[in-house]
């Protein structure tokens, strides 16, 4: 999940606004990205993080099946990988974009502020995909929005 993004305009009709929203509930899109292995590895935390070494912990080699023609390799160690820091490096991109959103002139009510809050959540999903080691594959195409209501 993103780091929440904050902007502060406070003005009364805003806070009216927002009490107002926050009795019927919150306003919220999430970015989501459940790319999976076969065997149900989630790929993303691996790639935004990095991972560290590792080898066999009782046998001589690790062992994996699979890869793009389906063999079998074996390895006595895999090496660290470190991470791309796909969601980090977006914020920027992410807040500069918002603002601008949030700079158009459209009313204060439930639906136009769950409007932006999905534009949001759109423009964050495409920053982050952007930022992919690969434009294709499970985790690149992976990206979607849970919209707003």
């Amino acid at each position: 999940m993103l780091p929440t993004i904050s902007f502060s305009l406070v003005t009364s009709q805003i806070d009216a606004e927002l009490r107002r929203i926050e009795a019927g509930g919150g306003i919220v899109a999430h970015v989501v990205n459940d790319a999976k292995s076969p065997e149900g590895f989630e790929y993303f935390d691996s790639v935004n993080s990095g991972r560290r070494a590792f080898g066999p912990k009782r046998a001589r080699a690790l062992r994996f099946v699979g890869g793009r023609d389906g063999q079998t390799v074996f390895a006595r160690r895999v090496r660290a990988v470190p991470g791309r820091w796909m969601r980090e490096l977006a914020i920027p991109t992410i807040e500069a974009r918002a603002g601008a959103v949030l700079a158009q002139n459209r009313p204060l009510n439930r639906e136009s502020i769950a409007h932006i809050v999905n534009e949001v959540a759109e423009i964050a999903s495409f920053q982050i995909a952007k930022r992919m080691p690969r434009r294709n594959g499970r985790l690149a195409e992976g990206y979607r929005v849970e919209r707003a209501s």
